[in-house]
Formats: structure tokens, sequence, C-alpha cells
């Protein structure tokens, strides 16, 4: 398969070997380029806009980095060197240097006349940037404005000053939060000096809400997104995944003491054993509902802890209905399976407690682990199974224990 994709890849257009570059991912793309040499290599990605080249040679060692730069037209090498010092999670690891920048002293002629010289990539260039002398970011003009003004007129007087800018060491999802909310094309990136530095565009931005989604879907399930490529070390694996496997061990093992406490109500009614890990069961759903709308909120800054008692009473309302909802549902499963109205109640009380319960937590513990500055994606996800579990077997058995003469 290997050696196919090889030959495919040579085989292919341009605009099909950039499409193919875009999405592999490092796997991939260490496959596709095992044999081929860094002039080979550069051959190939050296036409990439700058922020596509710097995807692709993040998965490269220093050495071989810096080998297939000196087969790149040294200008944009330049450039792409520069970018490579940025983190891949910033701003300044996600813009391109492709981008229309014109001096603020310069007429309409002009600038037409040099966007057709260089005949940019037309989904770059979305906005003409104004800068100064010092390439210092002054104002935007639309293209609309290049055709409806007179062409000796300068553009400093038709600029508009109000730029919405990111920072060069913004955070990528901070970076996506500014694109929804604002829901530009594209936005410049600016040094702390407000020079501008290069561009992102919004499908880049969409691109980092896509990989943000997945990289908190894959923490709460306790897994780091450096680990989902299959050339990943196992050392890494481990280091990543077993601390908190071992501490979803601990606390299964105070679920699992529960049980053991109480189980002489087990032995005295079997059916009890059965209906457990129903109501734990939905109290996880439910309280995974809550702690993923919420992770996901604070995410993109829709929600922060100063929204806790909006929080709480929403979720008071949605609990209280569903355990209503599915405590009858359960309690009338119950009645109907042993013919035993206590059962039925004891089941349907179990399962509205333990769903309002879970509900709860799910919302605050993400909130709380935030508050405590922990990252809520890592921590959550085995935590709140184990609590949904301990307290679905603690409030089944503490209920049937008090009332065991009426069930057996």
């Amino acid at each position: 398969m290997a050696d196919n994709e090889k030959i495919n890849l040579r085989s292919l257009t341009t605009e099909k070997i950039h499409d193919f570059l875009r999405f592999a991912d490092s796997s991939q793309l260490m496959t596709v380029f095992e044999d081929w040499s860094p002039e080979s290599i550069a051959e190939v990605i050296g036409d990439l806009p700058s922020d596509e080249l710097v995807d692709v040679l993040e998965n490269f060692s220093k050495q071989v980095q810096a080998e297939i730069l000196e087969n790149i037209k040294s200008d944009k090498a330049q450039k792409v060197s520069q970018l490579l010092l940025y983190g891949k999670d910033t701003a300044g690891g996600m813009m391109a240097v492709e981008y229309l920048a014109f001096n603020k002293n310069v007429n309409i002629e002009f600038v037409i006349n040099k966007i057709r010289e260089a005949s940019p990539d037309t989904s770059r260039a979305l906005y003409i940037y104004v800068v100064d002398d010092e390439n210092h970011l002054e104002g935007v003009i639309h293209f609309r404005d290049l055709i409806t003004k007179p062409s000796q007129t300068i553009i400093k007087d038709i600029l508009m000053k109000q730029v919405v800018t990111i920072s060069h060491t913004l955070d990528r999802e901070e970076v996506a939060n500014l694109f929804q909310k604002y829901n530009f094309l594209a936005m410049p990136v600016v040094d702390t000096n407000n020079r501008i530095l290069g561009i992102i565009t919004a499908d880049d931005a969409t691109r980092a809400i896509g990989d943000e989604a997945t990289e908190d879907m894959l923490k709460i399930a306790g897994i780091d997104s450096d680990d989902l490529s299959v050339d990943a070390p196992v050392s890494l694996a481990l280091k990543k995944r077993l601390p908190w496997l071992a501490l979803n061990m601990l606390l299964d093992i105070i679920a699992v003491s529960v049980v053991a406490i109480y189980q002489g109500t087990i032995q005295a009614v079997v059916a009890i054993a059965v209906l457990m890990p129903i109501i734990s069961d939905m109290g996880g759903n439910c309280g995974f509902q809550g702690l993923s709308l919420v992770i996901r909120g604070l995410a993109l800054e829709k929600i922060s802890i100063k929204d806790f008692w909006r929080i709480f009473k929403k979720q008071s309302i949605i609990g209280l209905i569903t355990g209503i909802v599915l405590g009858i549902e359960v309690a009338l499963l119950a009645y109907l399976w042993k013919w035993n109205p206590w059962l039925g109640l004891i089941a349907g009380m179990a399962m509205f407690i333990n769903i309002y319960v879970a509900g709860i937590i799910g919302v605050i513990l993400p909130l709380f682990l935030k508050f405590i500055k922990i990252d809520p994606a890592v921590a959550t996800g085995p935590v709140l199974t184990t609590i949904t579990d301990l307290t679905g077997f603690f409030i089944t058995l503490s209920l049937a224990t008090k009332a065991i003469n009426l069930l057996k």
C-alpha cells in the first residue's frame, strides 16, 4: 500500500497533491515520504501556502526540515523558518505569510497593478491591509473600494481603521473563538508592536475548531491527541493513559466497596443486582450530557465560572424532569417484572435521585476543575463515570436495605 501511495503521489496533479497533504496525518506523510530525498520532498511541497507548508514540515526532524528548506526558494524558506519557531497551537503557527499589504501613501492604481502582477491566491487575497513605513497595521480596505473609487485616490483616505487583530501568541482555541464571534473571512496576525506578520483564514480557524473538539473528546476518554498516530512511541501512550486508568481503578475499588458493604441486601433481594447497572448507567449517560455541554461551552468561551448558578438552576430543572420520567419508567418495569410495588418504588426513587445527582455533578465538576485551573477535559471523564457508578450503587442499595423486609 505504501509503495502505491508513493507512485500515485508522484503522478497526481498539483491540486490533488495539495489536497492530500492538507488532510494527511503524520503517519500517512511519513509513509509516503519514507524513501524520498529532501530535494524530492521540497519539489512536491514547495508550492504549498506557507501555513500548510509548516504543517507538513512539522512532521519531520529539525535536520530534515532544514534540508528541505534549502531546496525551496530562499525568500519563502526564510519566512517558513520563522513560522516554524512559533508553537503549532498558536496564532503564529497557524498563520500564512501570503497576504496583501500596501503602504498607506500609495494610490489605488498602484495597488491594482501590483495585484495583477502578483496574481495572488484568491482564497487568501480576501482583504487588503494598509501599513505605514515600518509595517505597522493602520487599517484595511475591501476590493470593492478599488473598483468604485478613482484610480488616483490615496488608500489612506479610504481605509477602515477599526481592524480586529490577532496576537501572534494567541492560543488556537481563542483564535477559533474570535472567528466565531466576528465571522470574518480572514484576520491579520500582529506582533506586540502591531506590525502585521501574516493572516489566518476562516477555513484554518474552522479546522482548528474541529481539532479542539476532537482533542477535548479524546481528553475526556483519557487519551492525548499525540497518541493517535500508529508511530507514537509506547512510552508516550503509557504516560498519557496509565495515570488516569490507575486513578479510575482506585475509584472503581471505592464503588465496589459500596457493593460489598451491602452484599447482604443483594443476597436477600437478587432483583436489586439486576436493576443496579441500569440505574448507574442511566446516571452516567445524563452526567455525560451535561459534562460535554459545559466543556464545549468553556472551550468556546460561551460560558464561564460566573455562570455557575444559571447553569445549576437549568440543570436542576432538567434533572428533575428527566429523573421523574425515567424513574416512573423503571418503576413500572420493575413492578411488572416481580409484581412487587415496593421494588418498583425503590427502583424509581433510586433512578430519580441518581439522575438528578449525576446531572448536577456533570456540570459542577468541569466548572470546579476550571476554577482550580485544571483542564476539565483531562480529568472529568474517568472521574465522572466512577462517581455516577458509586452514587447509583449507594442510593439503590441503601434504599433497598431500608425496605428489605418489603422486598423479599
